[in-house]
């Protein structure tokens, strides 16, 4: 990363440590293996930007674009003002999209990247996005996917500052999980309050890596690279004996899919029948 938007080691906050150094170095290393010189990178779900502003300032030759229904990419500025004096990278833009917007209709990408974001996004509508990333890229585009956690694993509810049991979302009812969640004194440097952070549990779409990956396939995607990591702890009997063992041990998915052809792809006309009731995209990152 250029000299301009280097921090000093001793910043050490979560916001400089997870988003603007780890974070991005793990995209930054992956789209130097798929596309070492991408014309346009796409931050889907950019969220507070910050790592937008680290990927603009490490492809300086690329336009890089973050793209939100959300303006919590106003704080990137904001960071940006705190740690390098106001200046932003020059190849960086953003824009807060309406839900349904095409990429397309804003650039065409070469890379387009998603980092836990595609588990906030109600689940019908994953198709017709990931059929929308297949037109928007340009030829051998590629799109490169992180989620973690993913729910089903022992920590997927994303509450582990608060609540340290494996599986525990999965064992106990909906009402308890809240009552054990909101019980915990507010920790010092915490992520969010007990009360937003339940809200991000429950607006999880309890996607799976196998799911996931249908539909990049049925979009017309060729997967480059399906990386699953999963835990050496064994699940409970009873939850082994409900959902598959797969599901239960995967925490992470690393997914790079190419397009392979200058085809249209269409989502299905009919939403899954086990996700009703959400009527937008939630790409809060």
């Amino acid at each position: 990363m250029p000299d301009t938007f280097n921090i000093p080691d001793k910043i050490s906050s979560q916001i400089v440590t997870n988003h603007f150094r780890k974070c991005p170095a793990a995209i930054g290393a992956r789209i130097n293996d798929i596309c070492p010189s991408p014309a346009t990178i796409v931050d889907f779900g950019c969220g507070l930007g910050i790592k937008t502003v680290a990927i603009a300032a490490a492809f300086p030759e690329a336009n890089v674009i973050g793209v939100d229904i959300t303006q919590a990419h106003q704080r990137a500025r904001e960071f940006c003002d705190t740690h390098f004096d106001g200046r932003m990278p020059q190849n960086l833009s953003f824009h807060t999209i309406e839900p349904g917007t095409s990429i397309g209709s804003i650039c065409t990408p070469d890379v387009i990247y998603s980092w836990s974001v595609m588990e906030h996004i109600q689940r019908d509508l994953l198709p017709g996005i990931i059929a929308d990333m297949y037109k928007a890229l340009a030829p051998e585009g590629m799109v490169f996917t992180q989620i973690a956690p993913l729910f089903h694993s022992p920590f997927g509810h994303h509450l582990r500052e608060f609540c340290d049991i494996p599986w525990i979302h999965l064992q106990e009812s909906h009402q308890r999980f809240r009552r054990r969640i909101s019980d915990v004194p507010q920790r010092e440097g915490a992520t969010g309050s007990a009360v937003w952070m339940f809200s991000r549990f429950e607006d999880l779409n309890r996607i799976t890596a196998d799911e996931l990956a249908g539909y990049f396939d049925a979009a017309g995607f060729a997967c480059a690279v399906d990386d699953r990591k999963k835990t050496p702890q064994k699940p409970p009997a009873e939850l082994a004996a409900t959902y598959h063992e797969a599901a239960l041990r995967t925490f992470e998915l690393l997914f790079v899919h190419r397009k392979t052809a200058d085809r249209s792809a269409d989502a299905p006309e009919k939403a899954p029948a086990n996700d009703k009731g959400r009527k937008w995209w939630n790409l809060r990152g």
